[in-house]
C-alpha cells in the first residue's frame, strides 16, 4: 500500500478517493478519484457520488461479461448446429472428410486444415488419409501415407483425457510424413480426436498463423466438431 500511495504522490496527487466495485459482494475492482490541488481534500458530498458511481460502474462490467458469455454460447451453438446439419447428412465417408476439413477451417476460423484416419495394415503400419484445406480454398487434396505404429499408440495416449489438443508447430510435424501438405507459419496447432467408441480411428488438425495460443470459444467448438465428426464418421 505504501508503494501505491508514493506512486500516486509521484503523480503529484495530493489527495485520493477510493471507492469499491461491488456486485452482490463480489470485488470486481477500486475506482479512484485523484486531486493535484494542494492542500484540497474530497467533500462527503463528492465521496458518496463517487461510491454511487462505482456501484454503476460494477453493475456495467457485470452486465457487459454476461452479455458477451451469452454471445459467445450463441456462437458456439450456432456453430456446433452447423457442423451437425453439414456432417451428418451423408453416408459416403469421403464426402464427410471433404466438409469436416472445410468446416473446421471456417468454424475455427483457422489458416490451414488436416484430416488424418488410419487403419492397421499387415506390416504394423497406419495407413493415413489426408486432406488438406484453407479458410479461403474451395478444394482439398487426398493423399495416402503410412504412419509407424509407435507415433499413433504416443498420440492416443496423449488424447486419453480429452478429445482437444494444443500442439506447438514442431510437435504435429512427426505425425505428418514427408510428401503431406504442410501448414506454413503456423504458429499454433489444435488437434481434434476422431474416434470410433474409445478407439482413437484419426485426428483434425486446425493450424493458426501468427497468433499465441487457442481461445477457449474454440476450444469448445473443437470438442463439439471432434464428437460430431466421430458420429459421422
Amino acid at each position: 500500500l505504501i508503494d501505491f500511495l508514493q506512486w500516486f504522490a509521484r503523480l503529484g496527487v495530493s489527495a485520493i478517493l477510493a471507492a469499491p466495485l461491488l456486485v452482490r459482494e463480489r470485488h470486481r475492482g477500486v475506482l479512484f478519484a485523484c486531486s493535484t490541488e494542494t492542500g484540497r481534500t474530497f467533500e462527503q458530498e463528492q465521496k458518496s457520488l463517487c461510491d454511487g458511481i462505482a456501484r454503476q460502474l460494477a453493475v456495467g462490467i457485470e452486465a457487459a461479461e454476461l452479455y458477451q458469455i451469452q454471445q459467445e454460447e450463441t456462437a458456439i451453438s450456432s456453430a456446433l448446429a452447423r457442423a451437425g446439419q453439414e456432417l451428418i447428412v451423408s453416408i459416403d465417408t469421403l464426402a464427410i472428410l471433404q466438409r469436416l476439413c472445410r468446416l473446421t477451417a471456417e468454424l475455427l476460423a483457422c489458416h490451414c486444415s488436416y484430416t488424418v484416419l488410419w487403419r492397421l495394415t499387415e506390416e504394423e503400419t497406419c495407413q493415413a488419409v489426408i486432406s488438406c484445406g484453407g479458410v479461403l480454398e474451395a478444394t482439398e487434396t487426398l493423399h495416402s501415407f503410412k504412419i509407424p505404429r509407435p507415433l499413433i499408440l504416443e498420440l492416443s495416449e496423449r488424447f486419453k483425457h480429452d478429445d482437444v489438443m494444443e500442439l506447438e508447430p514442431g510437435e504435429l510435424h512427426q505425425f505428418l510424413v514427408d510428401g503431406a501438405p504442410t501448414p506454413h507459419d503456423v504458429a499454433a496447432v489444435l488437434c481434434l480426436a476422431l474416434r470410433q467408441g474409445k478407439e482413437l480411428i484419426g485426428v483434425q488438425a486446425a493450424g493458426y498463423k501468427g497468433r499465441n495460443g487457442v481461445e477457449s470459444e474454440q476450444k469448445r467448438i473443437a470438442r463439439g466438431i471432434a464428437q460430431i465428426a466421430s458420429l459421422a464418421l
